[in-house]
C-alpha cells in the first residue's frame, strides 16, 4: 500500500512540474518565417496550398511523419503557391531551405 501511494505522489509531482508541459511546447516548430542573408523567407499554409515568398532558388520539400519525402519542387520565383491536394489527409513536415514546420491536411 505504501509503494502504491508513493508512486501516485511521485507521479503527481512529476506531472505538476512547471517545466514538464513547457518542454512539450518547446518541441513545436517555430513560425514559418526565417531571416537569411538573401532576405526574409516566408511560408504560409492555407488548406492544401503552401505559399513561399522570397524563396527563389530554394527547394520546397514535404515529408510524411515517417520521414519519407512525398513531394519536392524547386521554387523558381519570389512568390510561389504550390497545391498539395494530391497528398492524403494527415500530418506532414514542410521544409523550405532551412525552414521546417509541421502541417495538417484535413
Amino acid at each position: 500500500m505504501r509503494k502504491y501511494l508513493l508512486h501516485i505522489l511521485l507521479a503527481g509531482m512529476f506531472f505538476s512540474m512547471p517545466g514538464f508541459l513547457g518542454a512539450v511546447a518547446a518541441t513545436e516548430f517555430p513560425e514559418m518565417e526565417l531571416s537569411e542573408e538573401i532576405g526574409t523567407v516566408q511560408v504560409s499554409v492555407s488548406g492544401t496550398n503552401v505559399r513561399a515568398l522570397n524563396a527563389s532558388g530554394a527547394v520546397l520539400e514535404v515529408y510524411s511523419i515517417t520521414g519519407v519525402r512525398v513531394f519536392s519542387q524547386k521554387i523558381e520565383s519570389n512568390d510561389k503557391t504550390v497545391s498539395l491536394s494530391s497528398l492524403g489527409k494527415g500530418c506532414y513536415i514542410v521544409k523550405v531551405g532551412k525552414l521546417a514546420r509541421k502541417i495538417s491536411i484535413f
